[in-house]
């Protein structure tokens, strides 16, 4: 969870749908809580198979700018490889961020600490 202020909580994850045989596959889920009820916030799914949040991260003083408050996962192309994915709140939205692959197989940030707004 990313607390920004009491009113202004972040939590993230996957939504599973139940299709066919199987579970599958997982979207991107993202919670926000505005003082008085949480609100899903609709999120990219830029994997054709899986896309997971697995953290998010506020930048301390937040209040002050928007656009403070970031997501990271994977993604799961057409072959199975996982790629993976930032996001950046920009007060409206969720914006996807380059990330650089390592090596050819999967990657995957499962975490991610927010210390200023040029240092995520």
């Amino acid at each position: 969870m990313a607390v920004v202020t009491a009113d202004d909580i972040w939590a993230v994850g996957a939504q599973v749908e139940f299709s066919g045989p199987g579970l599958g596959p997982d979207s991107t889920l993202a919670e926000h809580w505005n003082g008085a009820t949480w609100s899903a916030i609709a999120t990219p799914n830029p994997g054709v198979d899986n896309n997971d949040l697995w953290g998010v991260a506020s930048v301390p003083g937040a209040t002050v700018s928007t656009n403070n408050v970031w997501a990271v996962g994977d993604s799961t192309d057409g072959s199975g490889v996982e790629h993976s994915m930032a996001l950046q709140w920009n007060g409206t939205g969720w914006n996807q961020i380059a990330v650089p692959a390592v090596g050819t197989g999967n990657n995957v940030l499962f975490g991610v600490a927010a210390v200023t707004s040029t240092d995520i």
